[in-house]
């Protein structure tokens, strides 16, 4: 399917492919709160845990430990700094810091393909960023997300939601609410691509 008309710009043309990206990237992050469940990167919606565990153990909204938060601050730094590197280099990192219950979600073919339609690999100058605001990082420990192929995944370990501003090549910064996991001490994160 062609967006873009014959008369849009040389510019624009090149615009569509990076907001694919972020949508694409930020589509299996989307979160069941009011502020998110409407938007357009909610393409993978996500529920909250069932009713009979949030009866049992009441949970409150606590601050990440500060052990988490560089864990979580540093997935993003690596995944920034292959980017930096590399185009292709930066969509493995993004799969590579999948949540391990995920890794099916998320291939080389279909990021590139978010990104450019039709591409093997992504040309030299495209970029994506990840800027983690780690003071909003929040423990969600009922975060259940609904797979593409089929059933619902509580992560294991501890689950939190930051606020997260993806930006790219020729496109102002949007805020999107991610969620990531620690576990066995390592941050892993949800993509959709």
């Amino acid at each position: 399917m062609r967006l873009a008309s014959r008369g849009d710009t040389r510019a624009g043309r090149r615009l569509l492919p990076v907001l694919t990206l972020v949508v694409a990237l930020s589509g299996a992050a989307a979160c069941s709160s009011a502020s998110s469940a409407g938007s357009p990167s909610s393409a993978t919606p996500s529920v909250s845990a069932p009713a009979a565990s949030a009866r049992s153990t009441p949970q409150r909204e606590t601050p990440a430990t500060a052990a988490d938060r560089k864990l979580i601050a540093a997935m993003y730094a690596r995944i920034n700094a292959a980017f930096r590197k590399d185009p292709n280099a930066g969509v493995r990192a993004v799969i590579a810091a999948q949540y391990p219950g995920a890794a099916s979600e998320v291939d080389f073919a279909r990021c590139v393909n978010a990104i450019r339609p039709g591409a093997k690999e992504l040309p030299k100058g495209v970029a994506i960023s990840f800027t983690p605001n780690i003071k909003t990082t929040v423990l969600e420990p009922g975060y259940t997300i609904t797979l593409r192929r089929g059933g619902l995944l509580h992560p294991e370990g501890r689950i939190y939601s930051t606020m997260v501003a993806i930006s790219g090549t020729g496109i102002r910064a949007a805020n999107h609410q991610r969620h990531q996991v620690v576990r066995n001490g390592t941050a892993y994160q949800f993509s959709s691509c």
